[in-house]
Parts: structure tokens; C-alpha cells; sequence
């Protein structure tokens, strides 16, 4: 498959790499709840008007990720680390979207076919 070091023309090009680094099913959920861990933790830090919150936010969604990809992946959570705009990939919230909550292995929806939305 495809290393983290590679360039990725298009989303088509990254999803594939993207499951590769993703195959772990606990890592999986643990990427499931760092993400909603996020998301209320920003929504608790606007309700209390509360910044700090936000470290707990950054805090939850690595904590989570590095965890699934240290020990479960065992790999290095490096798509979310390139520094280069010619070889970083897209964003990773784009392909936990396409993912919208866990699912037994092997059913991970494929991409969609020429035509059809990237959504």
C-alpha cells in the first residue's frame, strides 16, 4: 500500500492508504469517539464560554487517535502530520465522514463510483 511519504492527487488516491492505516477495529472506534469526544467538547467550551475546554477537545482527539494507531495500528499517525501541501493528504475528518460510525469488518462503504458525490 501506499506510504505516508507519498503525494495523493485526489481523495480517490488517499481512501484506499487512509483504510490501510485504519484496519484495526478498536482503533477505529477510538478514532469514533475521540472525533464525537471533540465535537462536545467544543460545543461545551462556546455553551460555558470557556477556551480551556478547547485543550480538553485537542487533548480527547489525539489522546484517542495516538492510542488506536500506538498500540492497535501499530503504526505512526502520520497523514494527519505532513508538512508538505504537495504531499499532505486531505484532511483526516473528510474520511472518518465517510465512515460515520463504527461497523463490523470488511463493510466500510467503497468509494463512490465516477459522477456520483465525494459528500
Amino acid at each position: 500500500m501506499a506510504r505516508s511519504d507519498r503525494g495523493f492527487s485526489s481523495f480517490r488516491e488517499f481512501y484506499p492508504y487512509y483504510l490501510s492505516e485504519h484496519a484495526h477495529p478498536v482503533s477505529r472506534r477510538l478514532h469514533f469517539v475521540g472525533s464525537w469526544g471533540v465535537l462536545v467538547l467544543v460545543a461545551v467550551a462556546a455553551w460555558r464560554r470557556e477556551p480551556a475546554w478547547l485543550l480538553a477537545a485537542l487533548a480527547c482527539g489525539y489522546g484517542f487517535a495516538w492510542i488506536g494507531h500506538f498500540f492497535f495500528e501499530k503504526n505512526r499517525p502520520g497523514g494527519e502530520g505532513a508538512t508538505s501541501s504537495r504531499t499532505a493528504p486531505p484532511p483526516p475528518t473528510r474520511s472518518q465522514r465517510r465512515r460515520p460510525a463504527p461497523r463490523p469488518p470488511g463493510t466500510i462503504a467503497p468509494l463512490p463510483r465516477a459522477g456520483e458525490g465525494m459528500g
